[in-house]
């Protein structure tokens, strides 16, 4: 467990070095996270530096964790249909397996259309980069 929290804490001292220049800016901004994960790590960096998602800046996280809902705001996020994914997977190791491909043989490239689940945690901007009413 101490690798696990060592790791944790050098993701949120990254993170917030990563997002202090956008935590002062005064246009309208937005941060895009790779994962639920880091994005509710920047959920507590957002609220100790004073600001307000998403008031003075937009979140969007990946994976559509099932805690994504319950943050405050309640987070917008990118669905990745993990089971599709891991269905696909699974088929085509089967697939290799049972026609024998090599080990060596390339790579398979499989494309699984991911979705937004809008939420509350990105405002809404007019065409002119104000906030929209």
């Amino acid at each position: 467990m101490e690798g696990i929290r060592d790791r944790q804490v050098c993701i949120s001292h990254n993170l917030a070095e990563a997002v202090a220049p956008i935590l002062t800016c005064s246009q309208p901004c937005a941060v895009f996270c790779v994962s639920d994960n880091i994005a509710r790590e920047l959920y507590q960096i957002v609220k100790k530096a004073g600001r307000r998602i998403p008031d003075d800046v937009s979140v969007v996280g990946a994976g559509n964790l099932d805690f994504g809902e319950l943050l405050a705001p309640p987070l917008t996020s990118i669905d990745q249909h993990p089971f599709e994914i891991g269905t696909q997977a699974v088929t085509l190791i089967f697939k290799r397996l049972q026609e024998k491909v090599s080990a060596d043989a390339g790579p398979l490239h499989v494309s699984v259309k991911g979705r937004l689940v809008p939420r509350d945690s990105v405002r809404r901007l007019s065409a002119a980069g104000k906030t929209a009413r």
